[in-house]
C-alpha cells in the first residue's frame, strides 16, 4: 500500500493545469457530441479554448517557478565558487610574498 508520504508532490500550478486541461478535453468531447454548427458545438469548442488556454498560463507560471529555483540554485553555487576562489587567491598571494621573502635572505 502507498501512503501519502510516498506520493510525489504536485506543485499546485501543475495541478490547476492539469485540471484545466482535463476540462477541455470534455469540452472537446461534448463538442464532438452533437451536429457541426450548432450553438452547443461552438460554446463547448469556446470552453475548451478557455481551459486550453488557462492550462497553458499555470504551465508557464509552473515553469517560472521551476527556472527561478534554478537560478537560485545556480547563484548560490557560484557565490560557493566565488569564495573558494577569493581564498585560493589569498593563500596564493600569501605564497608569492612568502616565497619572496626567502629568496631575498639568500
Amino acid at each position: 500500500m502507498v501512503s501519502d508520504a510516498d506520493k510525489p508532490v504536485v506543485h499546485p500550478e501543475r495541478a490547476q493545469a492539469e485540471e484545466l486541461f482535463e476540462l477541455a478535453k470534455g469540452n472537446l468531447a461534448d463538442a464532438d457530441d452533437v451536429e457541426l454548427g450548432e450553438p452547443a458545438e461552438l460554446g463547448s469548442l469556446a470552453w475548451a479554448q478557455v481551459h486550453l488556454l488557462k492550462a497553458i498560463y499555470h504551465e508557464l507560471r509552473y515553469g517560472n517557478d521551476q527556472a527561478a529555483a534554478r537560478v537560485e540554485a545556480d547563484a548560490a553555487a557560484l557565490s560557493d565558487h566565488t569564495d573558494a576562489m577569493d581564498r585560493m587567491a589569498r593563500d596564493m598571494r600569501g605564497l608569492g610574498d612568502s616565497l619572496s621573502r626567502s629568496r631575498y635572505r639568500e
